[in-house]
């Protein structure tokens, strides 16, 4: 039953929805009638994803605490309730247009008009303050003017949530698929990026009502220039603006603005809560005060301030990239006096200057080379690019970096390319104080990206008088590995696709042929290459088989070309797996990993090596490690959440799994994994939750069936059992979804039947589940399976076992 349908149901006789109002992706938004008063409500029920773990009894119960705020420019609240599971709550209906929808059709308000609907604004702030109600998201959204009169509309909502959401007992349960653009309903961490204090993007347990205050400048701030402080940015770029950056002065863009209304929008975005009015009745004095004068020009918004470290501890937010920095070295007197060896930095990630997304491969990029470079220096010890990109996103101060990354110093920068023109700051700083060492500035054009490299390169190594290892100062590849900008940048482009997985790994593979076709002695293009090619067969339609050939002649170039490239021994290691030559594989991913300790991908593929043979200990202990390099990693989280149940650690399985849907919601394995695990864990609510909706290939969707059938939901399975009889037998991995899908609703002979279509298919079907999962329990014993586990080169002795190599729990 549609939505409206349900939700006119719960509703009763009492109201009779009138239209939708459409709503964000916080809510959907009706207009009803009352029927008793003959007056206009307005119905809001929760979407789905901001609904996850609310108890909707909390809910309501909070609802009828701010139901209680009774003040002329606040909408109050008047009931909630639950249709389909999800909480709704009602509001009276106010005529008029929102503060957003005057803001767009007309742009800046005259000073007269902005003083005015901030002193509406501050007023009903004042009054719920000192009833102990904080809003946490002042936007013009949230601001409705009728007639004269400006009303703030959603008080107590976050509050609700947030109390709801608590009530869930064991964080291992609890299931969070928000979107991460929407508001966050974790702890305080309540609200719109834009309009967000620099406390509440940080998570901080203590923010109170300054935060309100904070918002309501940055919305002074709008009204005035037509634009909030960081405008143009991306969400986790003005989520670092916020804390670190001090926000441009209204004057500079409204030369009208009265001096003590400027000041006063300034003291409320004060970084610092302390340093803002303490409260909103301060504000109204403060407002008061101001003299309007007449209209005035109004002039371009001045550029962000350059962004200084917050005086007050900083420590892991939401936020994006909060580093300043390319890189930079020492200044001439000893940076790591009293230090004892080895020297340590980390090159944190840069930032990309100007909010064009489509650039961010490019920031990246340059950090990731200066890494690589680094870590050749006899003497230095460099942190993994995996480790220190985990601050990617984040605010936090150099000290706290220093402390959690046992650093010396962090080498930051910044990244702006225009046309064919390139602009990078780079510094360095001290991580025991916060004292920048060196800095400096680079304008160049892009294509002299190399000289910048080296230069930084070669200054810190100068500085450190320490030795490049095995390079020459001046050297045509110390950095990049290519002195083509093109072949470069097209490198650069497939290095960020590919990471991100998905349908970046196919656009991934024509990018790193494009770079070897500009510069065909471009080892690390070879070696990237021949990993993304071997990833084909796990997310489209490609064969293992159809690339084998192509990934092993990728990676042996590069080998030939340099014999140091990580990446040539991924791709050569996973070809040989995907070829069932396992002992093979073991080599190169140990290879891999002795040239480069600290790649996390080289830790979790050589993991998935070990489980898929059964070697669980050996193999946990590998993915352990990779979230320890890399702790943004969904991918390395997931996997290790598989062991943890494959070890019969069921809550430790749910929690750790969680975890990973948490850092990376799109990420489909860890929900078609996660619902393996729930199964495990006989938990068929959080089963049925992450299947929903879940539209994947054969084999995923295989996954998702057999699941469904364990916990009991056999017509669900066999509906996907059906779709997938569907597809053309040729389809890749068909047979091995299938098999997964007959499992679960014990068809033990059909299961066989697929299972052994998929050998005579060379689908790399023991590359998904492995076979020591309590999936193949039923069929473990026989001699059919046993022939597939030939056929596939594993150690039919273990796979045949009571528990195919789990532990006894």
């Amino acid at each position: 039953m549609p939505l409206r349908d349900q939700l006119q149901a719960s509703l009763g006789d009492a109201y009779v929805l009138e239209q939708e109002l459409g709503g964000g992706g916080m809510s959907r938004v009706f207009v009803a009638e009352d029927r008793a008063l003959g007056r206009k409500v307005v119905v809001k029920v929760l979407s789905p994803e901001l609904a996850a773990g609310v108890s909707s009894e909390r809910f309501s119960r909070e609802i009828r605490v701010a139901a209680g705020l009774q003040q002329a420019n606040i909408v109050p609240l008047h009931a909630a309730g639950e249709t389909c599971g999800l909480p709704y709550y009602t509001m009276p209906f106010v005529e008029g247009q929102s503060l957003r929808q005057r803001l767009t059709v007309s742009g800046p308000l005259s000073i007269g008009e902005a003083i005015n609907v901030l002193r509406d604004v501050a007023r009903a702030l004042a009054y719920a303050h000192e009833h102990g109600v904080i809003h946490r998201d002042i936007k013009p959204e949230n601001v409705l003017l009728s007639g004269d009169a400006a009303v703030v509309t959603d008080f107590g909502i976050a509050k609700a949530l947030s109390a709801a959401r608590g009530e869930r007992a064991a964080p291992a349960e609890q299931e969070d698929n928000r979107d991460p653009t929407a508001l966050t309903v974790a702890g305080a961490a309540i609200g719109t990026p834009a309009y967000m204090a620099p406390e509440q993007a940080l998570g901080d347990p203590d923010t109170d009502h300054r935060a309100d205050v904070y918002s309501f400048g940055c919305l002074a701030y709008e009204l005035l220039t037509g634009n909030t402080p960081f405008h143009g940015r991306s969400m986790q770029q003005v989520l670092v603006a916020h804390v670190q950056e001090q926000a441009p002065d209204v004057a500079a863009a409204r030369k009208d603005a009265p001096p003590a209304l400027v000041g006063l929008v300034s003291r409320c975005l004060k970084k610092d809560p302390r340093e803002r009015p303490q409260s909103a009745r301060e504000i109204l004095g403060a407002l008061d005060a101001v003299a309007t004068p007449g209209p005035g020009l109004f002039a371009p918004v001045a550029a962000p301030a350059r962004r200084r470290w917050s005086g007050r501890a900083i420590v892991f937010g939401l936020a994006a990239a909060a580093v300043v920095g390319v890189a930079a070295v020492v200044v001439r007197g000893r940076w790591m006096t009293g230090a004892s060896e080895p020297r340590a930095l980390a090159v944190m990630p840069f930032t990309n200057v100007g909010g064009d997304s489509t650039q961010q491969y490019f920031a990246d990029g340059i950090a990731i080379d200066l890494t690589n470079a680094l870590t050749k220096v006899s003497g230095l010890r460099v942190t993994s690019r995996s480790l220190a990109f985990t601050y990617q996103g984040k605010a936090v101060d150099v000290r706290t970096v220093g402390k959690e990354l046992n650093v010396d110093a962090v080498v930051e920068g910044t990244v702006q390319r225009s046309g064919t023109g390139l602009r990078v700051t780079s510094q360095l700083t001290r991580t025991s104080d916060g004292v920048t060492l060196w800095s400096k500035e680079f304008d160049r054009e892009t294509k002299d990206v190399f000289g910048v490299q080296d230069t930084i390169t070669n200054e810190i190594v100068g500085e450190l008088r320490l030795t490049l290892a095995g390079q020459g100062g001046g050297t045509e590849r110390t950095v990049a590995g290519t002195r083509n900008f093109d072949a470069y940048d097209s490198y650069m482009r497939g290095v960020y696709l590919l990471d991100h997985r998905g349908p970046g790994v196919p656009k991934s593979v024509d990018h790193f042929n494009d770079a070897i076709a500009k510069d065909s002695g471009f080892a690390r293009a070879y070696g990237k290459l021949s990993e993304a090619l071997e990833l084909l067969p796990y997310f489209t339609s490609t064969t293992a088989a159809s690339v084998e050939a192509r990934a092993v002649d990728a990676a042996e170039r590069a080998l030939a070309l340099d014999s140091t490239v990580a990446e040539a021994y991924i791709g050569l290691a996973l070809a040989r797996d995907h070829a069932f030559r396992w002992q093979e594989g073991e080599s190169a991913f140990k290879r891999a990993i002795a040239l480069d300790p600290g790649f996390a991908t080289a830790r979790m593929q050589y993991g998935r090596h070990l489980m898929y043979r059964g070697r669980l200990d050996e193999a946990t202990a590998q993915f352990r490690r990779a979230t320890e390099l890399d702790p943004q990693s969904g991918t390395a989280f997931f996997w290790l959440a598989h062991m943890m149940s494959l070890s019969g650690r069921h809550e430790s399985s749910l929690a750790i799994g969680r975890r990973a849907r948490e850092i990376d919601p799109g990420l489909v394995a860890a929900r078609t994994f996660g619902a393996m695990d729930a199964v495990s864990a006989g938990r068929p609510d959080l089963v049925r939750q992450l299947v929903s909706g879940l539209a994947a290939s054969a084999v995923w969707r295989g996954q998702a069936a057999y699941s469904l059938g364990a916990v009991g939901d056999t017509s669900g399975a066999r509906a996907v059992i059906r779709e997938l009889e569907r597809l053309p037998r040729d389809t890749w991995l068909v047979h091995t979804g299938l098999t997964y899908a007959f499992l679960g609703v014990a068809d033990t002979a059909r299961a066989l039947a697929e299972l052994e279509a998929a050998v005579r298919a060379r689908e790399i079907t023991p590359k998904w589940v492995t076979f020591t999962h309590r999936m193949f329990d039923p069929i473990r014993r026989t001699p059919r399976f046993a022939a597939v586990v030939r056929a596939y080169g594993l150690d039919e002795r273990l796979m045949m076992s009571e528990f195919g190599g789990r532990p006894v729990k």
